[in-house]
């Protein structure tokens, strides 16, 4: 078949190159996500999980308390959890400190956690908040602290991070594909039909969550995008809700 003269011409190889580029580069989160909220989760021998504290002290945190404490996190000395709260998104450090108190059973556990709006904005809060939970579980109490970084991060600017750069941060991409071998084409087509996928495990969980922020790298495109959960229980309603997920 011969094309006529009015059939549009061939993009050139620049031209497909800028195109892909469009198309599937990741996006940056900009200096926009601030913080909605900083929080002490904390194990209480008599009532469980609970809010030890908040700021603002307005801001809605109903069941964080189960999240950024996981079920098991006894059996573990820290770990740090990403999870969905209410359309957006929190991480939480864990410690846990051996302590000389009976009224604490010997034990003491708490996790100490931002919310934000951006899932990818999360990453830059990391490394501060597992000093913060230290300081929370050797000074109880004591959220002077928490309250000026809430403070500093909202008036400052964030760091720019793109979902590629999140998702090869610490090696994280190299050990999904080497955990998983050949069974990463599987979970790549999963992704591109847009199928839920859960990743199951105890804690501790962080790898986990790293790994779900993977998948989404792997499938981000303008066509496709997943629906990262994060780290979820049983009593995530959202679960039956949605129709993609990438959980842990």
């Amino acid at each position: 078949m011969q094309c006529s003269d009015e059939s549009e011409p061939l993009l050139t190889l620049q031209e497909r190159s800028d195109l892909i580029n469009a198309e599937f580069t990741p996006p940056f989160v900009s200096c926009d996500p601030k913080l909605l909220s900083v929080f002490v989760v904390a194990f209480d021998t008599r009532a469980g999980n609970v809010v030890e504290w908040k700021y603002p002290e307005s801001y809605s945190l109903t069941g964080v308390e189960f999240k950024a404490l996981p079920s098991g996190a006894h059996n573990v000395q820290h770990d740090v959890m990403i999870f969905e709260l209410a359309n957006n998104f929190g991480l939480a450090a864990y410690i846990m400190k051996q302590v000389d108190n009976t009224a604490e059973r010997g034990a003491r556990m708490k996790s100490v956690g931002v919310i934000t709006s951006n899932y990818l904005a999360l990453c830059q809060h990391e490394e501060r908040l597992v000093e913060l939970a230290h300081d929370s579980v050797e000074h109880p109490g004591a959220y002077e602290q928490l309250i000026q970084y809430f403070a500093e991060f909202n008036q400052g600017c964030s760091v720019p991070v793109s979902l590629e750069m999140k998702a090869n941060s610490v090696g994280s991409m190299y050990d999904l594909f080497k955990s998983q071998g050949v069974q990463i084409f599987t979970l790549w087509k999963m992704l591109l039909l847009k199928k839920r996928i859960l990743l199951q495990c105890t804690p501790p969980i962080s790898r986990q969550c790293s790994y779900v922020i993977c998948l989404a790298a792997i499938c981000h495109s303008q066509f496709t995008q997943s629906n990262p959960l994060f780290y979820v229980t049983v009593s995530t309603s959202v679960l039956s809700r949605s129709l993609s997920w990438a959980s842990s």
